[in-house]
């Protein structure tokens, strides 16, 4: 299957109409601005539908394993020191606050399971990504490319726990997946895509509710992205160090410039 890529590495737009694609600049644009992008969805369904992309536009397990261990330095410390400040580290007798020893891991415990939810549920539902994930460049989306929603983003955490459980044997499926998921993914509805392969405008589309431009939809669930801020704050030990790690393998050229958020159009869809 063919791509159409531009020089720069940026992604062109989907070809859709022949017209269109004929049509000049000037026109070009006022044609773009007067069609919804649900409207092009509509008219291309496979653009708009994960299931007809090709198995390179999925996240294969070296990007996940990468992604899975850079949430772990993003999460363990701010982990440690509550747990450092509870009393419930290894050896330790007591806390800050002095709690019963009967309590102080169960505590701990409570805390630690609730920053967990807010950092892979509250992320992947309002950003559709984690750090890791972000840093791994990929993004996880549902089928029509929208964002999980909140019992969706709770569910695959859960479900992952699951697919590790026997073996891993529910994380290996993703090898041999035509769309590389694993049974997390199955379970929740959600893929893993390569964000050289997503298309953002149609993504932010998918989730836009009728009668409502992208635009209109972003602006109104700007409050939600707090969520990314108070994560940057309550992970700040760990987020200090994927940040070091980061400017390190941007020097060492080990990440692609801008591939933040590059897209690509994908063609041929329709044929």
């Amino acid at each position: 299957m063919a791509y159409d890529r531009k020089p720069d590495g940026y992604g062109a737009k989907p070809a859709t109409e022949q017209a269109a694609v004929s049509a000049p600049p000037a026109e070009k644009q006022q044609v773009d601005a007067a069609v919804p992008l649900v409207g092009l969805a509509d008219k291309h369904p496979k653009i708009g539908d994960l299931n007809h992309y090709p198995r390179e536009a999925f996240a294969g397990p070296g990007r996940r394993l990468l992604a899975f261990m850079i949430d772990c330095v993003a999460v363990m410390p701010t982990m440690l020191i509550i747990a450092w400040i509870l009393g419930a580290l290894p050896g330790q007798e007591e806390g800050i606050f002095g709690l019963d020893r009967r309590y102080t891991k169960l505590a701990s415990k409570v805390v630690q399971f609730l920053l967990y939810d807010f950092y892979f549920v509250g992320m992947l539902h309002v950003w559709g990504c984690t750090w890791g994930v972000m840093l791994a460049r990929y993004s996880i989306v549902q089928r029509n490319l929208a964002k999980p929603s909140k019992g969706m983003a709770r569910g695959r955490y859960w479900a992952t726990v699951l697919s590790i459980l026997p073996l891993g044997l529910g994380l290996l499926w993703i090898l041999g997946h035509k769309h590389k998921r694993g049974w997390h993914d199955l379970m929740a509805g959600t893929y893993a895509v390569k964000r050289s392969h997503l298309i953002s405008d149609l993504a932010a589309a998918a989730e836009t509710p009728k009668g409502e431009t992208a635009e209109q939809f972003k602006e109104k669930h700007n409050a939600e992205r707090g969520i990314i801020l108070l994560n940057l704050l309550l992970f700040a030990p760990g987020m200090i160090l994927v940040g070091v790690g980061a400017y390190i393998a941007n020097k060492l050229g080990l990440m692609k410039p801008g591939s933040g958020e590059i897209s690509a159009s994908l063609q041929a869809l329709e044929e």
